[in-house]
């Protein structure tokens, strides 16, 4: 890897740190660069703003979640495949809370919703492909009793995911029975 190369991941890697540690409004150019033992002029040579570089870290974020995600193992049966991506699924998510805050608001008030949306859209589609992945495995072992085809109604999926996920961190529901849970209603939205 390059030296210029490394040293915008290192401001990137910087950036993601402090975000993790607090409030974005306390981040300041002059921090990041204190921070990575870079001067702040070494910054702007990256990225021309505050804004455009908290973007670029959170897109970061979002390309290692998503190869944390499709890294996991598929498991021998519906459940272990399951189990094992929500937990993963889980972890992702905390993180994300601390970097935006609770899943309902966003701490970063220079970025809108679409900003937001453009991010997170591009691993949607390998991620909805492992859930097919594991949705065809759950149907092979007649877990799933109806195959359907899910792909023109990702959006009920996204939704009945998103909606537990909220309920889980407004009720502060332990992981493992958060998990049984979702797995529980799962099956039953895709048998009925």
């Amino acid at each position: 890897m390059e030296k210029s190369q490394q040293t915008k991941d290192k401001i990137l890697d910087c950036t993601i740190e402090m975000l993790k540690a607090g409030d974005v409004d306390t981040i300041s150019m002059s921090k990041i660069a204190s921070n990575a033992n870079i001067g702040k002029s070494t910054i702007y040579e990256y990225f021309p703003s505050k804004e455009e570089l908290i973007k670029q870290a959170l897109k970061r974020v979002v390309d290692i979640a998503l190869e944390d995600f499709l890294s996991v193992k598929m498991g021998k049966t519906l459940y272990e495949s399951y189990y094992a991506h929500m937990k993963k699924g889980l972890e992702i998510a905390e993180d994300a809370i601390k970097l935006v805050g609770y899943p309902a608001t966003n701490n970063i008030s220079f970025m809108n919703k679409e900003d937001i949306n453009e991010m997170v859209s591009g691993a949607l589609l390998p991620v909805f492909e492992r859930l097919v992945e594991i949705y065809n495995q759950g149907v092979e072992e007649k877990t799933i009793t109806q195959k359907r085809d899910f792909s023109s109604k990702l959006y009920i999926l996204a939704a009945f995911f998103k909606g537990m996920l909220l309920e889980k961190y407004k009720h502060n529901i332990p992981d493992d029975e958060f998990m049984d849970d979702l797995y529980e209603n799962l099956l039953v939205l895709v048998n009925n």
